[in-house]
């Protein structure tokens, strides 16, 4: 346990050494805060479907489609019982109803896209696929739900369609998964060109991902920080009490074929990852303050480095042999 303790604590060390940088190329001026715009477009138009392509040509099977929908069933149900926890806490430690929302969208949609990417291609790399069906259903609730209800200011007067609110749907992202899955269910054989090209691409997400994320939080004032003691309280409902309820419950029910192992590792690490920042960075173009979602990314993200590999020693007690080092 100790060796996956270490082994987990080593890998948000680099992670975060990876922030570090992000944060001391604003601080320094070496590049603007507005860089962030262009990192996060690369990283959604590019390195992200790219590792997501790659992975799915590589490893997508007819026998992983008999057994995906299982996977997307106990995610969504997942993703909409964290609902209530993340209304409840967000309301109540937050002031003003902007800040109220947007801490909220964190505590209900974890960074599961680059913080989770990032750690479950490193840790995990086996069953990143399996990571990435188990969190469509949290990119959906958050796409048709989240954005335009917690982020997103309603235009006077405006209805927005259903169509309207599932447009965001369609994505370099979830393009790539449907692409990935075809070529690897029909097995077709790729130029080796085309796949260097999808690897090399995929092989940035995890730092481009992290340096992002510092160049994000950059702008707030650190020692003010200090002194919101409920943007620390917030953390800890998504870092730690997220999680536990997680372990607690599927500790109790059987694994059968719904509950695999893939399926508690999976929830485990979207269950355990930080603040998401979509919370900072989507809400910005309409105006909203974004200074409390990225005060609460922050020290949450900062919170994670240790609380992660606690999870994951914790899990790893209560669910023997399902984590291997």
């Amino acid at each position: 346990m100790l060796e996956l303790f270490l082994a987990t604590l080593n890998q948000m060390a680099v992670l975060f050494a990876l922030i570090i940088i992000g944060y001391l190329l604003v601080k320094f001026n070496c590049v603007s805060q507005d860089s962030a715009k262009t990192l996060s477009k690369l990283e959604n138009i590019v390195f992200v479907p790219a590792l997501i392509l790659g992975t799915f040509m590589q490893n997508f099977t007819v026998d992983t489609l008999s057994t995906a929908w299982k996977f997307l069933l106990m995610s969504l149900i997942l993703a909409v019982a964290g609902m209530p926890i993340a209304f409840f806490f967000g309301k109540r430690f937050m002031q003003g109803e902007s800040a109220k929302k947007l801490a909220t969208y964190g505590l209900c949609f974890s960074n599961f896209g680059f913080m989770g990417n990032a750690v479950v291609n490193a840790l995990f790399p086996e069953m990143f696929m399996e990571y990435v069906i188990f969190t469509i259903p949290f990119w959906t609730c958050a796409y048709v739900w989240g954005l335009p209800t917690l982020l997103i200011p309603k235009s006077g007067g405006e209805k927005k369609t259903f169509f309207s609110k599932i447009k965001p749907l369609i994505n370099p992202m979830f393009i790539c998964v449907i692409l990935g899955a075809l070529i690897g269910v029909l097995g077709i054989k790729m130029p080796t060109f085309v796949t260097s090209v999808v690897t090399s691409c995929g092989n940035c997400m995890s730092p481009l991902a992290m340096i992002l994320t510092g160049v994000m939080v950059a702008k707030i004032n650190l020692l003010e920080l200090v002194k919101k003691w409920r943007l620390y309280l917030l953390s800890i409902v998504r870092l730690v009490l997220y999680p536990l309820l997680f372990i607690l419950i599927f500790a109790f029910i059987p694994q059968n074929s719904f509950i695999t192992p893939n399926f508690l590792l999976s929830g485990i690490c979207v269950m355990a990852m930080p603040v998401g920042l979509t919370a900072v960075f989507a809400p910005a173009p309409y105006g909203v303050d974004t200074q409390p979602a990225a005060e609460l990314a922050l020290v949450s993200h900062v919170l994670s480095i240790l609380t992660i590999p606690l999870i994951m020693l914790l899990f790893s007690a209560v669910f023997p042999g399902l984590i291997v080092f």
